[in-house]
Formats: structure tokens, C-alpha cells, sequence
């Protein structure tokens, strides 16, 4: 999408070790941000994995994608990219660095801040989870099943995760050594960036209020908005889109459905299960279908069926991208209120909050949603999209992010 915005000629490094359609969020914000940019006379490299049946060299333009054999087996993907010394030392790399403006970090390639400066470039890190300041990124505490405020991981809050997460024993003992020791490392690799970009100011807010220095070096961008079309709705049911990432909530859903009390009864599409239950889940008031990851023609097509999706996280969300797609898709939204998607999409019509954690009042919710007409829903989803898009635009998140950038240019020459 090319915009209106006046940028000048420059060349932008991603490092990125997962790059849509893997990854989730902030892996498409990666994508939606190499794609804005190159289409508005930005030259982007993008360093990536490589997975099977991929290109190793793809070229749209301005637009170049190198993917390499960066990651292997099931390890974690954040300290296999760490370790990966080999490959930000080679020469490949050292012509990349000479080449670019700006080094971008979007995700988890850490490691590679110390080697770009090292070679005079600035780096600029983005924020879309809380990395900063939890190994989890999350900043929920499992094992006391609250939102964390220490900003520090406990071993047992670690474990906590990974086993609650479906780790085995083994893998769930690795992470806990991993994240409590050279976890609590990431956030000196990070400080060594020239600029950190956080997704809202609510994200800001609680990564200065653990780390009062960073306050000059962080700017909040909101992410690119996605390419989705207004879907028109053919059936009543609702969606939820976490999968069994406990942190998405889906347990406060499964209990919320069954503290249903009127006569209704509640058709449930739960996405990213992996393996997903091959039966239907039949309560009192529900019956809940399982789905894997869905691709877009599929996805597209179970937000046919929908009239709501369902979003009890029961952390500080930053800014989901799986809220944006249901308010541009023309969707009604039920969702944890928490200070991000508050900032989202507290001014749309069609967005519901339920306090955190609250199962009874997601039921509340869901009964009054499910009380709408069709045209009541239709109303007020298409009163939330139209609020969304004056609020938000990919014009100003372009401007802004090359702002940061030209500044960082200026500053090191």
C-alpha cells in the first residue's frame, strides 16, 4: 500500500528469525512493516529463516528477502537466533551491515545490537511483547496465577509457563535454566540499542515504570494495519483465536461458558490448537470446535460463521493484532479489559470489556451479545471499523517509524 508520506532513499536491516506466515503478531507486523516501507521508496533487506519448500532469495522491488538455515529442531527460537555467532560474523553479513542505514530488530536477534554497532550503525529494537523486562515476555506469573509487578521470573513462574504450555519434563526444565539465567541478560543486549519502539503506551508505560532510564530512548508506533476486508456475517457463532497459549485465556473462556445461565446456546470456533481435538466439546450451554492455525482462506471462512470473537487474556496485552483484524473484518469483540486494548479500541462501539480473569462476567457478556440482532451487529461492527480507521493509519505509522529512523541516521553522522 503506497501512502502519501515523503520519505527519502534508505537502506533498513531486519533481523528477523521468523517472518510471516510463521510466527503470530508480531512476526506479521515485521512483514506489514518491510512491505510499507519498500513500497514507499525504502530499500529493505530481510534476513530470515528458512523453512522447507521456501526460496533462499525472494526480490519484489525494493523489497529482498534472504532466508537462512538460522534455526534447528524444536529448540526455542530466541536462544538458538542468540548463538547464531557464525552467521552475524560472516562476510554475507559484514556487506549487509556496510550496506544499511539502520539495523532493525524486530524480534529476538539480540546478539547481532553489539555486532552493528560495532561496525557504526545504529540499531533500533521493537518492542511488541515485554521481553524487556520478563524472559516470558508476558508478564504473568503462573505459579500465583496473577500479573506479575516484580518484573522479575521465578524459577517456579517459569516452569509454571512451560508446563502449563504442554512442555515435556525435559524442555520445561531447559527453558527454566535458560530464562533465569541468560534471560535476565536480554535486557543489557537491548539497552545497547540506539532506539526502542514500543506498540502502545501502554506497553511503554510499564516497561519505564521498571526501567525509569529507558524513558528518552523509547517511542511508541502503532503497528501496520493489516490487509483485511470487511467479511459479511452468515451465522451467529463466536471465535477465539489464542490457541492453548495459557496466557490467551482460554481457560477463563471454557469456565465462562459454563457459568452460562440463560437459555442459549453458544457455537464456539477455538483456533490454534495444536493437535486440535478432533471431537467437538459439548456443554450445557456450548459446543466447542477445534481448529489448528488457520491460513487466510480458512481463517476467512470461520469469520463467516462468527458474529463476536472472544479475547480473555489475562495479561497486559501490548496490542494484538488479532483484535485489528476483528474490528476490520467487521467483527464485534468481547476482551479482558487491560490498559492495551483499552488504548486499541476502547472508542469502538463494538468492543466489549469484562474486568481480567472474570469468567462470570465473560458470561455476562456473551449472553448480551448473543441478545443483539443481527442488524444491532452489523451496526455497531461497522460504527467500530470506521472509528478504528480514522483513529489509526498506515501513513502515520510510516511517517513515524521513518522519523525514528532519519534521527538515528543524523544522530551518528
Amino acid at each position: 500500500m503506497r501512502t502519501h508520506a515523503k520519505v527519502r532513499t534508505m537502506n533498513i536491516l531486519f533481523l528477523s528469525e521468523l517472518l510471516f506466515p510463521h510466527g503470530g503478531g508480531a512476526e506479521l507486523a515485521t512483514y506489514e512493516y518491510a512491505k510499507l516501507l519498500s513500497e514507499n521508496e525504502v530499500n529493505v533487506i530481510v534476513v530470515t529463516n528458512k523453512f522447507s519448500s521456501e526460496p533462499s532469495f525472494s526480490k519484489n522491488q525494493k523489497l529482498v528477502i534472504y532466508r537462512l538455515p538460522l534455526l534447528k529442531g524444536s529448540s526455542t527460537a530466541k536462544y538458538q537466533i542468540m548463538f547464531n555467532f557464525n552467521v552475524v560474523f560472516s562476510n554475507f553479513f559484514r556487506k549487509l551491515f556496510a550496506w544499511a542505514d539502520v539495523v532493525y530488530i524486530p524480534r529476538c536477534w539480540f546478539s547481532a545490537i553489539p555486532v552493528a554497532k560495532a561496525y557504526g550503525k545504529p540499531v533500533l529494537v521493537h518492542l511488541h511483547d515485554y521481553i524487556l523486562i520478563c524472559p516470558l515476555a508476558s508478564m504473568y506469573d503462573l505459579s500465583r496465577a496473577a500479573v506479575c509487578q516484580s518484573g522479575h521470573c521465578s524459577q517456579k513462574c517459569i516452569y509454571t509457563f512451560e508446563r502449563n504450555f504442554g512442555r515435556s519434563l525435559k524442555s520445561s526444565l531447559a527453558s527454566t535454566l535458560l530464562n533465569s539465567t541468560l534471560g535476565l541478560q536480554l535486557r543489557r543486549l537491548i539497552t545497547l540499542s540506539d532506539g526502542i519502539v514500543c506498540v502502545s503506551n501502554a506497553q511503554r508505560n510499564i516497561i519505564i515504570s521498571k526501567i525509569p532510564t529507558l524513558r528518552n530512548k523509547i517511542r511508541v508506533i502503532y503497528n501496520p494495519l493489516p490487509g483485511c476486508c470487511f467479511t459479511k456475517i452468515q451465522g451467529d457463532d463466536y471465535g477465539f483465536l489464542g490457541g492453548s497459549n495459557p496466557i490467551k485465556g482460554f481457560n477463563v473462556l471454557h469456565r465462562a461458558l459454563t457459568e452460562i445461565t440463560s437459555n442459549i446456546h453458544v457455537k464456539l470456533h477455538a483456533a490454534k490448537f495444536d493437535p486440535p481435538l478432533k471431537e467437538p466439546e459439548s456443554l450445557d450451554h456450548a459446543e466447542i470446535f477445534f481448529y489448528s492455525k488457520l491460513n487466510a482462506v480458512l481463517l476467512n471462512d470461520l469469520f463467516r460463521k462468527i458474529r463476536a470473537v472472544l479475547f480473555p487474556s489475562i495479561s497486559h496485552e501490548p496490542s494484538p493484532y488479532s483484535v485489528v483484524e476483528t474490528i476490520l473484518k467487521g467483527r464485534l469483540l468481547i476482551a479482558s479489559d487491560v490498559d492495551g486494548l483499552r488504548e486499541l479500541a476502547g472508542c469502538c462501539k463494538g468492543v466489549f470489556f469484562f474486568e481480567l480473569g472474570n469468567s462470570t462476567k465473560l458470561a455476562e457478556e456473551i449472553e448480551h451479545v448473543n441478545g443483539l440482532s443481527r442488524e444491532v451487529v452489523n451496526d455497531f461492527a461497522a460504527q467500530s471499523r470506521e472509528t478504528f480507521l480514522k483513529r489509526f493509519s498506515n501513513e502515520a505509522t510510516l511517517n513515524s517509524f521513518v522519523g525514528i529512523c532519519n534521527e538515528l541516521v543524523e544522530t551518528r553522522i
